[in-house]
């Protein structure tokens, strides 16, 4: 401006010193285009015109905006530091699960255990001892009636042989030693009654222990000493019976009593499983919370990592830097015109006013060409002026819209600060519910340890007390089955008898004809022979039943009832080990 102010002077002199005599104004469309050019520029320059207040004010905002960036730098770093507490309090929690885990894989292994006990116990398990006790005290009594109904019936010699054909089957080692035993026994027998075919005169000492008519009262009759199997006679099939009764009452009792006990232990593994359950419900609850605030502090942190990437952008933006507007800006106040509008309207007129006197324009042309050519390059100066006006004007409206970004962003900053600090109140509260439920889990966790083992305590002492009512119970069966090995041996004694005694009736008719008080007392024999076996079949029976049916009902119940705790085991087993998966894959 500077330099177009000493050519417009210089252009000012050379025009007074031209010769006042007239000229056309040829150039008249040239200067009035420049003065267009002059008004145009002077009006950009008016409207961006920027003093130094207003230099110094856009410094000001400047370095205000340079400490908002700061101070939202500095935000953004307390904001990393919250989420890495938030991050950590959620990695806290995540451990809580993992020890929630762990206690719950405890508490599988303490169910498997448990099961794999109630499988080695599985002949043993008391739990429906009592139920089971009962239906078979229930199939007893109609076993008894059906035995009372069937009074005066001798099994079938076909039956028997079933019979003994299944209990073969199962104690094939054990019968055939009792086989061979019965064998020897019946060749005994068939020796016996080769003695007493010889000996027939002598049939009241053989069968009382005395040849006299009644017997003795040692003895008491048939049926009641050692010979007969009597209540006396230790070795008869009724003490045997009566001794197995004893010991079946003994292992009801015994099997009530653990009856109890075993209820009152499946009520505390009930109390187990139900406090066992609302611990999983309330880490579920906890897993629940804990993920939504997972989820949402994730998204908090999209959200500041998208408003920093904005900011970078901004920052990293190829645009003027403030330097430069403040360098653009002094050197616009640089260019100034020392001259008023006024005074270049005045000039204007005085070389008007000179141009309008000049005559010789040929000269003047000549002369002139060099400042027609200064004045193209004014005009070209005062174009270049208007573009960087124009320019400083959109660096400036550049500025501002930074501005307007800088400060949007200072209140998406100040927000989603708001809610970070929300979301830490809230997880803070979570974790300490969280760690209140962890807290009661584990003692839950080891009030069913401690049950568990107590239980285990239980079960080793109720395994014992099995053993010995197993090892009674067997001792029993052992006597079961010799009595009916014996009721056996005596109904084929009896059979063998009865035909002899058959044979011996008509032997005595024939012989001992008109003795009638002997045949009496062979016919009493006979019908006190038939009671006795009669009485040891009825409890064969009985014992059989017994044996049978509830052992192989309670074995059946037993694995019933195993399989249902199996199948129920497998579902909880199933369920926790999806939500530890769950807490894996989420965590």
């Amino acid at each position: 401006m500077q330099k177009l102010q000493k050519q417009v002077h210089a252009l000012i002199d050379t025009a007074n010193n031209i010769e006042d005599t007239g000229v056309a104004s040829a150039y008249d469309s040239d200067f009035e285009k420049m003065e267009e050019t002059l008004k145009e520029t002077k009006k950009m320059l008016a409207d961006a015109n920027i003093s130094k207040e207003d230099i110094e004010e856009m410094s000001k905002k400047l370095a205000l905006l340079r400490k908002q960036v700061i101070s939202g730098r500095e935000k953004l770093g307390a904001i990393e530091t919250r989420i890495s507490n938030v991050t950590q309090a959620v990695d806290f929690a995540q451990k809580d699960l993992e020890h929630l885990q762990k206690e719950a894989d405890k508490v599988t292994k303490a169910t498997i255990d448990l099961e794999d006990k109630a499988s080695k116990i599985k002949e043993a398990d008391v739990l429906g001892a009592f139920n089971i006790t009962r239906e078979s005290g229930a199939k007893s009594m109609d076993a008894q009636r059906r035995t009372d109904a069937a009074i005066g019936k001798l099994a079938a010699a076909e039956n028997q042989a079933l019979r003994a054909s299944e209990l073969l089957d199962k104690n094939k080692n054990d019968f055939e030693k009792q086989y061979l035993e019965n064998e020897a026994a019946l060749n005994e027998a068939e020796t016996l009654l080769s003695s007493l075919e010889s000996y027939l005169p002598r049939l009241n000492e053989q069968v009382c222990g005395a040849s006299s008519a009644p017997c003795d009262a040692l003895c008491g009759g048939p049926g009641s000493c050692g010979f007969c199997g009597g209540q006396s006679c230790m070795e008869g099939a009724v003490s045997k019976a009566n001794q197995a009764k004893s010991f079946a009452t003994e292992a009801d009792t015994r099997l009530d009593e653990k009856q109890k006990e075993a209820e009152e232990v499946l009520a505390i593994v009930r109390d187990v499983l139900t406090e066992t359950s609302k611990a999983k419900a309330q880490a579920e609850k906890a897993f629940d919370v804990a993920k939504n605030t997972a989820q949402r502090a994730n998204a908090s942190r999209a959200s500041l990592d998208k408003i920093s990437e904005e900011i970078q952008e901004f920052l990293n933006a190829q645009r003027s830097t403030p330097e430069q507007i403040r360098n653009l800006a002094e050197e616009v106040l640089a260019k100034k015109i020392s001259l008023t509008p006024d005074q270049i309207t005045d000039l204007t007129g005085k070389i008007r006013e000179s141009l309008a006197k000049i005559n010789n324009i040929d000269e003047i042309l000549n002369e002139t060409r060099g400042n027609k050519s200064i004045a193209a390059n004014l005009e070209a100066r005062a174009v270049h002026a208007n573009k960087q006006a124009e320019d400083l004007q959109k660096a400036m409206e550049e500025i501002r819209e930074g501005l307007q970004l800088a400060e949007q962003a200072q209140n998406n900053v100040t927000i989603v600060l708001e809610e970070i600090e929300k979301m830490q109140a809230q997880a803070r509260e979570l974790i300490d519910k969280g760690r209140e439920s962890t807290v009661a889990v584990e003692e839950k966790a080891q009030n069913a340890n401690t049950t568990l083992s107590e239980l285990e305590g239980v079960m080793s002492g109720v395994k014992v007390e099995y053993l010995q009512i197993s090892e009674s119970a067997k001792n029993a069966l052992t006597t079961v089955d010799a009595a009916l090995a014996a009721a056996t041996n005596a109904e084929k004694k009896n059979k063998q008898i009865q035909s002899d005694l058959e044979r011996a009736n008509d032997l005595l008719v024939k012989r001992m004809e008109g003795n009638v008080a002997p045949q009496q007392r062979a016919e009493k024999l006979r019908e006190r022979a038939g009671k006795l076996l009669y009485q040891a079949q009825r409890h064969n029976d009985d014992i059989d039943n017994l044996s049978k049916d509830s052992t192989e009902l309670r074995l059946d119940d037993y694995e019933q009832i195993l399989t249902d705790l199996n199948a129920r085991l497998e579902r909880v087993r199933r369920d926790i080990q999806e939500k530890i998966d769950f807490h894996s894959t989420c965590g």
